[in-house]
């Protein structure tokens, strides 16, 4: 019978293509002792899982190249332990047909973004055998009050960024807001261009993808705008589609301005940022 993993010696694989994304979920999980290595699409995370003996996966379902759905696919083929490792979906939608996409793929367990440090760190020590760590005091799916289910029109969820801090301590905040904004500032160059070339299958991407970061960093009016587009894209209403693109770029101006308004006003925190115009 094979020891269970302690969380020194934890190895996990993180696939997720946001960057944003990426730092706040590292930084987390470095923080409670695991190490943590990163696979920007499904088809590397097939290539890692192949090659690294891993104890867990945390797979983003909505990843350019391979998606998390086929990624896990074909781990599942693999043989011997490779096959059986545990794998946890990330997922943006909270919906039930996500949530049982994801289990009939051959994942174990899914969770939804933003996903707080208690519930990410009780669902890995679920999932791996080790003990849980001190901060994680309870296992649940859904967290109190996503950025999704709120309706208000302010720019940014100061809970969210309160909670970011918590989990990955103040002095991470800075270099996490500003991987956050160069992604931002890429997606909405991006977005621009899938508008003009009609390419509708990216512009779904890349709407997701700022909206999956835009939710984690609390910025309220982005994701919902970005959402917006996604739903439009999915539901082939391409007539609105320029007009709901249109209000991007300045919605993600007014972001990375009220982000670094809030460092500076509430911790004293100044960052040289580049504002695009």
């Amino acid at each position: 019978m094979s020891e269970k993993p302690s969380s020194v010696s934890l190895r996990i694989l993180l696939a997720e293509d946001s960057q944003a994304n990426q730092e706040v979920l590292t930084a987390i999980l470095r923080r409670a002792g695991y190490q943590v290595d990163v696979a920007i699409n499904g088809l590397k995370a097939v290539e890692a899982v192949s090659s690294v003996s891993y104890d867990l996966v945390l797979m983003d379902l909505a990843m350019p190249e391979m998606d998390g759905v086929e990624a896990t696919y074909h781990i599942r083929n693999l043989p011997g332990q490779q096959g059986d490792i545990p794998i946890i979906a990330l997922t943006a939608n909270a919906i039930l047909t996500e949530q049982q996409r994801c289990l009939q793929a051959g994942m174990n367990d899914y969770l939804t973004k933003p996903v707080s440090r208690a519930t990410l760190l009780t669902v890995v020590a679920h999932w791996s055998g080790c003990p849980v760590p001190p901060s994680a005091k309870k296992y649940c799916h859904k967290i109190e009050e996503v950025v999704a289910q709120k309706t208000d029109k302010e720019l940014l969820d100061l809970v969210i960024l309160e909670r970011l801090i918590e989990d990955a301590t103040l002095e991470l905040l800075p270099q996490m807001i500003c991987v956050f904004i160069k992604e931002a500032n890429n997606r909405c160059q991006q977005i621009a261009k899938a508008v003009a070339m009609g390419n509708i299958e990216q512009l779904e991407h890349e709407s997701h993808a700022l909206k999956s970061s835009a939710s984690t960093f609390g910025a309220k009016r982005l994701y919902y705008a970005t959402r917006e587009i996604e739903l439009v894209c999915k539901q082939k209403q391409l007539p609105l589609v320029p007009e709901l693109a249109r209000v991007i770029p300045g919605l993600v101006r007014e972001s990375i301005c009220a982000l670094t308004e809030y460092l500076a006003t509430t911790h004293n925190i100044f960052i040289n940022i580049e504002i695009p115009s």
